[in-house]
């Protein structure tokens, strides 16, 4: 049980803004930002021994040229480390690396349902999709998750892919939660499923390119990994 509590992320502890309405903005905004990059330089200075933070941010996106409702496609921006810290493996291609961020680069990694949905029996890898105003090419696909929060292969072409977990592996994913508002009480491996359908492009980018600038929590959440269950 703890082999598989840890393959789903038990070593990163999630921190995650709380949404509040107009008449609580008011009153918070005079005494905090919410969660920013400036948390996560004060987390770094503070734990010197942590493995990695990551951060990252959604986007609800207003339109797209992938053949699917662009409400049902979850666009993040996000660090480095979130592979890592959300324990997401790309099963093609390849995934956000540094030189994307440090540079801006326009690329984003999506998620196994989501390249089943928009591109079928194609290949993503190399295509260009609209966000919004703005044109990524993907460059990876992350892996399916299966039972107990390990990573499974892409299914052949005709194949459907096994999406029932057994009872235990819904237990430590918290029961069937469904969406971002769930993921607060969710554990790794949930939050890992929630990018079924989703975008990942380096957070400066979809900053640069896709999202307002906001006036209260820049970023959605933020995941302290460090090396042991002890730690």
């Amino acid at each position: 049980i703890l082999a598989r509590i840890e393959a789903m992320g038990a070593t990163s502890v999630h921190v995650h803004s709380r949404p509040v309405t107009d008449a609580e903005l008011t009153t918070l905004i005079n005494d905090t930002m919410g969660l920013s990059r400036d948390d996560v330089r004060a987390i770094e200075h503070t734990l010197p021994d942590i493995e990695h933070v990551a951060y990252r941010v959604q986007h609800t996106l207003g339109v797209t040229d992938m053949p699917l409702p662009a409400h049902e496609v979850k666009v993040y921006g996000v660090s480095e480390s979130i592979f890592s810290a959300h324990a997401l493996d790309v099963a093609r291609g390849e995934q956000l690396a540094p030189l994307h961020h440090l540079h801006g680069h326009r690329v984003a990694v999506i998620g196994a349902g989501l390249a089943k949905k928009a591109f079928a029996n194609q290949d993503p890898i190399g295509k260009v999709i609209r966000l919004d105003y703005s044109y990524f090419t993907v460059i990876g696909v992350l892996a399916t998750r299966q039972e107990g929060g390990d990573t499974a292969p892409q299914p052949a072409q005709g194949e459907e892919p096994s999406q029932s977990p057994s009872p235990l592996s819904k237990s430590l994913l918290g029961g069937e939660e469904d969406d971002d508002a769930s993921d607060a009480g969710a554990s790794g491996g949930a939050i890992a499923s929630s990018y079924e359908d989703a975008v990942l492009v380096p957070f400066d980018v979809l900053e640069a390119e896709l999202m307002p600038l906001r006036t209260y929590h820049e970023l959605d959440m933020i995941s302290v990994e460090v090396g042991s269950t002890e730690q």
